[in-house]
């Protein structure tokens, strides 16, 4: 987001707080307490004619938002990085792709036969650990 969009953003959600808190104001419902925002950026292929996903810039994003939030939590799932920062009330959490800080070691195949209640066909599973060497992601 440019500056003066940004500036302008802000400016306007200190008028929606300052009309809030008339005391003519709408009575508000409870609000949206929880906020997730995806972190990704593409590029698109000319060959295969779809968009692929760009780890780079993604982290480069990701890197931004965790300097600027200052103290966070950071949960790592099997398939993200979620940093969450609570604001009173009011929760925001950041996720990226883990392909975006770490690397994926891929260590073996594990075969999952086929199931005997209905049909599921047998099918090889890739087995693999996640390398992550970003010291800066990795604190907490």
């Amino acid at each position: 987001m440019k500056y003066k969009e940004q500036q302008e953003l802000v400016n306007d959600l200190r008028e929606l707080a300052d009309f809030y808190d008339r005391p003519e104001a709408i009575v508000l419902p409870k609000p949206n307490l929880y906020e997730t925002f995806y972190i990704r950026d593409y590029n698109w292929d000319n060959v295969t004619r779809e968009y692929k996903d760009n780890w780079d810039n993604a982290k480069i994003k990701f890197k931004k938002i965790v300097a600027v939030l200052g103290s966070c939590t950071k949960v790592w799932g099997d398939s993200d990085l979620a940093v969450t920062k609570k604001i009173g009330k009011i929760t925001l959490i950041f996720r990226v792709g883990r392909e975006a800080v770490c690397e994926k070691k891929l260590t073996g195949n594990k075969i999952i036969h086929a199931a005997t209640t209905h049909y599921v066909p047998e099918r090889i599973e890739e087995e693999f650990e996640w390398e992550c060497n970003d010291v800066a992601l990795l604190a907490d």
